[in-house]
């Protein structure tokens, strides 16, 4: 009798810890409405995900007075490309540089992400200027043309937008080494 009062109560706290436990779980969860994982990173999730026909987007960063890459990159809906390195364009930092005009096609991954993304954060919402305060630092400058004559510029001066604009700047960094240019 004794022995079976000890494992009617070792079943009772197994029972009070698993749904403690699941309460816990149940609190935790990530509401998945609020945020997409399509790529590897977590932006908010746009229930209404708008398509713009983007046309043409052209990106471009300024120097600094240290080493900030220099460059600018345009990218058409047909997946071609044109980078323009001018200055600090390395992937390693003691690398070789590339500098000079260069022509790819923009793999396909690469370029549903880019696309993607700007659709997600609604671009043609987003603010006109940002900026950090801080001086000297690299600024750059996005225009995205769209819908046959619409256009949307952004200047952020410190890289310092949204953290959604954040991630369309390390893929624009990014693209300057993973895609297959020939210099022109």
């Amino acid at each position: 009798m004794k022995m079976r009062k000890i494992i009617l109560t070792e079943i009772f706290v197994i029972l009070l810890t698993v749904i403690s436990l699941a309460q816990s779980i149940t609190r935790l969860s990530i509401d998945k409405n609020k945020f997409d994982t399509k790529a590897e990173y977590f932006t908010e999730f746009n229930k209404k995900q708008n398509m713009y026909n983007i046309e043409k987007i052209e990106y471009q960063t300024t120097k600094c007075f240290g080493t900030c890459p220099q460059f600018n990159i345009v990218i058409y809906k047909s997946k071609k490309a044109t980078l323009f390195a001018e200055a600090f364009n390395s992937k390693e930092k003691k690398g070789k540089e590339i500098k000079g005009k260069f022509n790819a096609a923009i793999n396909e991954r690469d370029f549903d992400e880019i696309f993607n993304l700007l659709n997600d954060i609604d671009f043609p919402n987003l603010k006109d200027k940002y900026n950090n305060g801080r001086k000297d630092t690299q600024a750059c400058f996005l225009m995205i043309s769209y819908e046959n004559s619409k256009f949307k510029r952004i200047s952020d001066y410190g890289l310092s937008g949204t953290p959604e604009l954040k991630i369309f700047y390390k893929l624009m960094f990014e693209l300057r080494f993973n895609q297959d240019w020939k210099k022109e």
